[in-house]
């Protein structure tokens, strides 16, 4: 499982930027004012996309109000309701305790168990999984065959995750795309799939 496309300075920053707004909603800042851009292609209706971002919230809210937020670093990731659980945890026990807080919240459908057992990762790993996620969107913001808007990539101690309703064509694009990204270990997909028939332009 595992190049990386040069392009001209200019072309890249366009794309890496492109790269940071397609990875979902982001805020922007327009004189003074706080917007938030709305992906076009998203194939989650406006009231998932809201819950999505409810159901992490409160589960990052319940996290951190337990008495095991010091043994576990968990990042939290909600795609059309369904959660994906990536980081460490000291003990299996923590570790489910954590997936039992998360299936509490409202609209959860399916929780997806990615959580290591073991020492939280240090913090220059999780400098370079941040710069990682950027690296593989831009690869896929590059790719013709490819919405990079449908595809969720969070990235976890090099492995990188991949979320989203694609149908098995894109799934498999978007998996060779990240294989080829240089430094990515592994991909793991936690796709929803829909049939070809489903597919919009």
């Amino acid at each position: 499982m595992h190049y990386l496309v040069t392009y001209p300075k200019f072309r890249l920053f366009i794309i890496a930027v492109l790269g940071i707004f397609l990875s979902g909603c982001v805020p922007l800042i327009v004189a003074g004012t706080a917007t938030t851009i709305t992906v076009a292609h998203d194939r989650r209706d406006t009231k998932t996309i809201f819950d999505d971002k409810t159901i992490t919230l409160q589960s990052q809210t319940l996290l951190g109000r337990s008495d095991i937020r010091q043994q576990v670093q968990v990042n939290i990731t909600s795609y059309n309701n369904n959660v994906l659980l990536t980081g460490q945890a000291q003990t299996i026990e923590d570790r489910e305790e954590v997936i039992e807080l998360v299936k509490t919240v409202d609209g959860v459908r399916t929780i997806y168990n990615e959580i290591a057992i073991g020492d939280s990762v240090p913090f220059f790993s999780r400098t370079n999984d941040a710069w990682l996620t950027t690296r593989v969107k831009t690869a896929m913001v590059a790719n013709d065959m490819l919405d990079a808007s449908r595809v969720k990539v969070v990235s976890e101690n090099k492995v990188v995750y991949l979320m989203g309703l694609v149908n098995p064509e894109e799934a498999n694009e978007a998996t060779n795309v990240a294989r080829r990204v240089s430094g990515v270990e592994k991909v793991v997909r936690v796709f929803e799939y829909i049939p070809d028939t489903e597919t919009d332009a």
